[in-house]
């Protein structure tokens, strides 16, 4: 995943459960509530709270910074447990602490973009540091960087001045 400057429409929740996600935001005031399941749809299907993130949306006319609640949603299948899905692409029985749980599910919502294309055998040890702006170290090399960023909806000199990736590894 790919961080992005703007309002997440994309993330490594929806992409995985691609037409069983939903996200719900709420203004954030003293009095907001997520509820742990929602509704929608025609035939009303059934989703399940996953995860809780507050993020900022915009300012208010004063120029004060507003936030919303965002939850994120997953309909269950049939015959099978929601809980064991996420274990599968998130590993939270390795987990020791419930802070360390909810920052894992926090992260299901990471803005960005899923770049797919590569495997396993693109990456590389990247020796410490490969530059100041990066920090180094790692698994991207150079030319899989220019691969993976060209796939991205920035601007070229954005894309070209990309030193480094933030990646969420889920499974």
């Amino acid at each position: 995943i790919i961080l992005q400057d703007k309002k997440p429409q994309e993330c490594f929740l929806t992409s995985h459960f691609k037409g069983r996600s939903l996200c719900v935001e709420e203004a954030l005031t003293k009095t907001s509530s997520i509820k742990a399941h929602y509704e929608h749809g025609e035939e009303r299907h059934r989703f399940t709270l996953v995860s809780v993130k507050v993020e900022n949306d915009g300012y208010h006319f004063w120029g004060g910074q507003k936030q919303c609640v965002r939850g994120a949603y997953v309909a269950e299948l049939p015959g099978r447990e929601l809980s064991e899905e996420l274990e599968e692409i998130a590993n939270f029985s390795a987990l020791t602490s419930g802070r360390k749980v909810a920052s894992r599910m926090q992260l299901l919502q990471s803005p960005g973009t899923v770049l797919e294309g590569f495997r396993a055998a693109d990456l590389e040890k990247i020796p410490e540091p490969l530059s100041k702006a990066s920090g180094g170290c790692g698994f991207i090399g150079p030319a899989l960087l220019q691969q993976l960023t060209a796939q991205l909806t920035l601007p070229k000199l954005r894309r070209q001045q990309t030193t480094s990736l933030q990646v969420r590894v889920f499974g």
